[in-house]
């Protein structure tokens, strides 16, 4: 997967043309800008949870030990799903401790048979 880096503005203007919840940044640049309509071939373009620090794609499955306990969570269109509710960041739906959300998490990634730290996706 490549990722490109864009402005707090263009990121404004490309979540300002989403038509739905369903639709992705990816396809805005596809259908508005560039005007090559849908993707080709057999695999659908992978959607992602765009949030501070980070996008990750949506699907992920979410682990964490804390104090001797086991927590989980999925990352999904809305947000972090975690205990019933929708969260915007790794960091506030790890909202137990005062850890960064990034390395308290461990991700299940779509297709990835090994968990990792959440903060292996996020470039450095």
């Amino acid at each position: 997967m490549k990722s490109i880096e864009v402005d707090f503005e263009v990121w404004q203007k490309l979540t300002a043309l989403l038509r739905s919840e369903r639709d992705t940044h990816n396809a805005v640049i596809r259908r508005d800008f560039l005007k090559l309509g849908e993707p080709s071939g057999r695999q659908p373009a992978v959607q992602y949870l765009s949030c501070r620090g980070g996008s990750i794609p949506i699907g992920t499955k979410l682990k964490a030990m804390f104090k001797g306990t086991q927590y989980t969570a999925e990352v999904a269109e809305r947000g972090i799903k975690f205990d019933g509710r929708y969260y915007g960041t790794p960091s506030e739906a790890a909202q137990m401790t005062t850890v960064n959300g990034w390395l308290f998490w461990w991700a299940l990634f779509p297709g990835e048979q090994e968990w990792r730290i959440l903060d292996s996706i996020r470039r450095r």
